[in-house]
């Protein structure tokens, strides 16, 4: 029984460091890019915030997209642009066609739950990646961990639960050492 719970220890320590290092990963990314868009490794990261693309990238998932040349991208990927009205604002679209006007690409795009494809072409220049993975429901903890609650609860106590824990067991460690060399004192009088 003693080795079983040796090894749920050591599972148990190793996801919650795993979680820890992701979540400081994701605040950290998050801090330094506030107003940007974070790019991690060449990967962009945000989080969707409308269901247009839904079924196929739901609302809240996290997407992890790829800047990439516009003249590689083709009909069918998904892209992240920035939108004419207001270069702020990221959509997230299939594109439906690709039309080249006085040797200048244009990109028409159609989020996959709307009825029309949008109302002005896409310029290469406003695309800001095409889109590689998307995880279901991960923005939504992104998003939260951002918020003060979010950093406390996600990355400032499991990182004191963790020291106090490896402290504790340092404490038994050394009682234990202890213990062993009261013991050998003993047996070494008599």
């Amino acid at each position: 029984m003693g080795m079983l719970k040796k090894i749920t220890s050591i599972l148990f320590n190793s996801i919650f460091i795993i979680v820890t290092v992701v979540s400081l990963v994701f605040v950290y990314t998050m801090l330094q890019n506030a107003g940007r868009i974070p790019d991690i490794m060449g990967y962009r990261l945000y989080v969707v915030q409308s269901g247009s693309m839904e079924p196929d990238i739901q609302t809240g998932s996290l997407v992890i997209s790829k800047r990439v040349s516009p003249k590689d991208l083709v009909i069918g990927d998904v892209v992240t642009f920035k939108s004419k009205d207001d270069s702020t604002t990221l959509v997230t679209h299939r594109i439906e066609q690709i039309s080249k006007e006085n040797g200048e690409l244009s990109f028409i795009t159609k989020g996959d739950a709307n009825d029309v494809i949008d109302l002005e072409p896409v310029k290469p220049e406003n695309i800001i990646a095409r889109v590689q993975y998307d995880i279901p429901y991960l923005g939504y903890m992104t998003e939260f961990i951002k918020t003060k609650q979010g950093m406390l609860l996600v990355v400032i106590i499991p990182a004191i639960a963790l020291l106090l824990i490896e402290i504790f067991k340092l404490i038994g460690y050394a009682s234990e050492l202890d213990k062993q060399k009261k013991a050998q004192n003993h047996e070494i009088k008599f």
